[in-house]
């Protein structure tokens, strides 16, 4: 019981808080930078909704910032404790911590897509200038995922580079589609089929890696659990063991003075008979 609360009270610290806020913090950064959009004093409601989105906004940036400065401060070796993992291992889960570099790349990936968010809030109405940050963001990326080992699975590797790759296709592809430099209609169509099989093929990646890391989360867990039976098993085995053998040797003395209770008795009988019959003389 001890173990189950310390557990709990380990990940409630950091751990199930730095999982939410990677899956949460896209939505709560897309409803901040809309409200921002909409900026309004003029009515009560809208005032409050200003406040919330402060609000929301403080909270965003200083779990980044701290998600950030616990990655920075920390050198590797302290990473890969087990007890940090416990804490921190949502940032770094599944990374290749020999590469010092890795560990900050799920926060990479959050600032794209909060870099996605606010270019589609605030820059709408400039389809190039929305394009452009995200495809220079990309390439440093991809190269950077070609040239370095990201996660400790080197097929995980191989799927989250051909993802990269993809994104940054259909990104190139929506460049050309906005420049329109031919003009025709089959030029464009091309494109947009280009535009839609690049990303169905990182939204089908994406998916079948989540997918698979499912599926060994769930073979490591029964693996544990399947460990912890046998060694349960073996101990209750050895301790049957050393109660029979206990058992035999509380036996063996009984059984000794048993003997020797006959022999004794024997003895006797023996001088009985033998005093009876110088009687008798």
């Amino acid at each position: 019981q001890a173990w189950l609360v310390n557990s709990i009270y380990i990940r409630l610290r950091w751990a199930i808080i730095f999982r939410n806020f990677l899956e949460t913090a896209i939505p709560l950064a897309l409803a901040t930078f809309l409200q921002f959009r909409k900026l309004t004093f003029e009515t009560s409601p809208g005032t409050a909704s200003i406040m919330f989105a402060l609000i929301s906004f403080a909270c965003l940036a200083g779990t980044l910032l701290l998600m950030l400065s616990i990655l920075a401060d920390r050198n590797i070796t302290h990473l890969k404790r087990r007890k940090p993992r416990k804490i921190h291992g949502s940032l770094y889960e599944g990374i290749d911590l020999n590469n010092s570099m890795a560990k900050y790349y799920n926060l990479i990936i959050l600032l794209r897509a909060l870099l996605l968010i606010f270019l589609i809030a605030f820059v709408d109405v400039e389809p190039l200038v929305q394009i452009v940050p995200l495809i220079i963001f990309n390439i440093g990326l991809v190269g950077y995922c070609a040239v370095r080992t990201i996660f400790e699975d080197k097929y995980f590797n191989r799927i989250n580079t051909m993802k990269e790759v993809a994104i940054l296709i259909a990104e190139i592809g929506i460049l050309f589609l906005q420049l329109n430099l031919s003009g025709s209609e089959a030029y464009n169509k091309i494109l947009g089929w280009m535009i839609f099989v690049s990303l169905a093929l990182a939204a089908i990646v994406e998916i079948l890696y989540v997918f698979i890391g499912i599926i060994i989360d769930f073979v490591k867990l029964l693996k544990r659990i399947f460990a912890w039976l046998d060694k349960k098993l073996k101990n209750k085995n050895s301790s049957e063991k050393i109660s029979e053998k206990t058992d035999c040797e509380t036996i063996r003395p009984q059984r000794s003075f048993a003997q020797m209770t006959t022999q004794n008795e024997s003895q006797q009988q023996l001088q009985t008979q033998i005093q009876i019959q110088q009687n008798i003389q």
